[in-house]
């Protein structure tokens, strides 16, 4: 069945209905203006409700986040805010300690060159040439700032891997936009290279990547607490529950639990007491943009007080909050 854009939400909705002997009052059942709604789905007809639940307090010591948060967690898998709220039972009103060590989005074209021996020249050429690069790619963005490109040579292929200052934004469509214009530069000043894909999967988006996890893509962040009791066990980590069930609640492209599913626990018996950290690698985030604007996922958002915020504050509270996930799993 062809669905036409001409038709508004509720014919098309009704079509659905007529041609396959439906009554879909749920989905029809929604407070959202779809005129709002127009950089977020095609072909509207209606929402899929996920129930939405909260955690917290989270008691935070972050480089960007400081106090007690209440954390929204949105899905339909059972035991994913009690798993949190049974770690913060674990942490004891003791603050847990969040560090962001980079903060960076990338993306990777590829170039096609004669020659691996002209493909050094020009990675070379970008090297020697970047503050023109970097003022020819700002000129998309009030907010992006390039930071560096770093080549990489396969054959005669010639991946050149941009990386990005975000701001408050994920930055995603941010980055692609910038280096799509920055591309054109370097095609004009040196005519040996043929741009021939945006994404040239040297990003790497959405994918699980060891280049992400040891180079960085988004924000790394750290949330670490020391514990009174010791013990000998180690869980395995699980952490995308929980991010999962934040992403959906604050507006976050849920793709990106793949990424941000790349970590590392550490529990360490301690003269202290046992020592627990948890470092998520790639974990990309927005306050502005995207689903952020969504009503719900905006108010949601506020209730973290993260709303149009500094992205960090949010990336620190999700690293806190999963991190009491893994307790409650120990």
């Amino acid at each position: 069945m062809e669905l036409l854009k001409s038709l508004s939400p509720q014919e098309m909705r009704e079509r659905i209905e007529k041609e396959n002997g439906l009554e879909l009052e749920a989905i029809g059942g929604y407070s959202l203006d779809p005129g709002e709604l127009h950089a977020n789905i095609e072909n509207f007809i209606g929402v899929s409700r996920i129930p939405l639940g909260i955690a917290g307090p989270v008691h935070v010591d972050g480089e960007y986040a400081k106090g007690d948060f209440l954390v929204p967690v949105a899905g339909i898998k059972q035991e994913v805010a009690a798993r949190i709220s049974r770690g913060l039972e674990v942490v004891d009103n003791r603050k847990i300690k969040t560090t962001i060590s980079s903060d960076f989005m990338t993306r990777g074209p590829v170039l096609k060159t004669p020659t691996a021996r002209h493909a050094k020249e020009i990675a070379d050429w970008v090297e020697a040439n970047l503050p023109e690069i970097k003022k020819q790619a700002e000129t998309t963005t009030r907010h992006g700032k390039l930071l560096w490109i770093k080549p990489y040579i396969v054959g005669r292929n010639l991946y050149l891997r941009f990386a990005y200052d975000t701001s408050k934004a994920m930055g995603m469509n941010m980055v692609t936009i910038a280096t799509d214009k920055a591309l054109e530069l370097i095609e004009e000043k040196v005519p040996a290279a043929k741009h021939i894909a945006l994404a040239g999967n040297m990003c790497i988006d959405k994918k699980p990547a060891f280049l992400n996890y040891t180079q960085g893509r988004g924000k790394c962040v750290t949330a670490e607490v020391l514990l009174e009791d010791r013990s000998g066990k180690t869980p395995k980590p699980s952490f995308a529950h929980a991010i999962a069930g934040i992403y959906l609640a604050t507006g976050q492209d849920i793709g990106h639990t793949v990424e941000a599913n790349n970590g590392d626990l550490l529990f360490e018996n301690t003269p202290k007491g046992l020592y627990c950290a948890l470092t998520i690698t790639n974990m990309q985030v927005g306050t502005i943009g995207g689903g952020t604007k969504v009503e719900t996922q905006n108010e949601c958002l506020k209730i973290m007080g993260c709303a149009q915020q500094d992205s960090k504050k949010l990336a620190e509270i999700i690293a806190a909050t999963a991190l009491a996930h893994e307790l409650s799993v120990l």
